[in-house]
């Protein structure tokens, strides 16, 4: 399978959309508002590229085909959200809208098309710059990449031990969830925990 034949899969084509409008767009408006040429933002593409691949969970794979695959089909996500922008006599936030739009169509559709009727369950965002450390609603946690893929966590342990915001529904048929989910959808509980204490590396200031 050539570079021009991987497709991201949902998940993953979600994560580099959020990352294109919450992350590049402010880039290329900072460094070129003028949108002189892809190559003006290529360097910082490249990093933010690299740093995708080493740390997020949905792209982290030990096959050095794959990974340049994936990193071939990221790339071109940003190159096609950049060049959508250059649109002749378009403002950059319709163009933005545009784009946003056109990906949640597509997104659905392959939802649809895989028959999945149920919210996929988030992940944590990687903190730029710090390597395997994820921040959700303030808190931060340091996890090595092999636990981030399969450290989970039972249903009766996360109920005894008071976790309430994640429904028994949300768990898979051996009533686990991965650690990462809950740190996604449940950081408080999960910081809380007294055997999570070194994995926690930052907490929201309190007012």
């Amino acid at each position: 399978m050539s570079g021009k034949d991987r497709v991201l899969n949902v998940d993953q084509a979600g994560v580099v959309a959020s990352i294109l409008c919450n992350e590049f767009l402010p880039i290329i408006r900072q460094n070129d508002p003028e949108l002189s040429g892809f190559a003006v933002v290529r360097k910082w593409v490249s990093d933010r590229l690299t740093l995708l691949l080493s740390t997020h969970p949905l792209f982290l794979t030990d096959e050095l085909t794959e990974a340049r695959l994936l990193r071939v089909a990221a790339n071109t996500h940003f190159r096609n959200f950049y060049h959508s922008l250059r649109v002749e006599d378009t403002s950059l936030g319709d163009s933005v809208l545009h784009y946003a739009s056109t990906r949640v169509m597509r997104t659905r559709s392959v939802s649809r098309k895989a028959g999945s009727h149920t919210d996929r369950l988030s992940l944590p965002s990687p903190v730029v710059g710090e390597n395997n450390v994820f921040i959700s609603q303030g808190y931060k946690f340091k996890l090595k990449k092999r636990l981030q893929t399969s450290w989970y966590v039972h249903l009766k342990d996360y109920q005894d031990c008071g976790g309430c915001v994640i429904k028994p529904s949300k768990f898979n048929d051996r009533k686990e969830i991965l650690l990462m989910t809950i740190i996604a959808r449940d950081p408080e509980w999960l910081a809380n925990q007294e055997d999570m204490a070194k994995y926690v590396i930052g907490r929201p200031r309190e007012s």
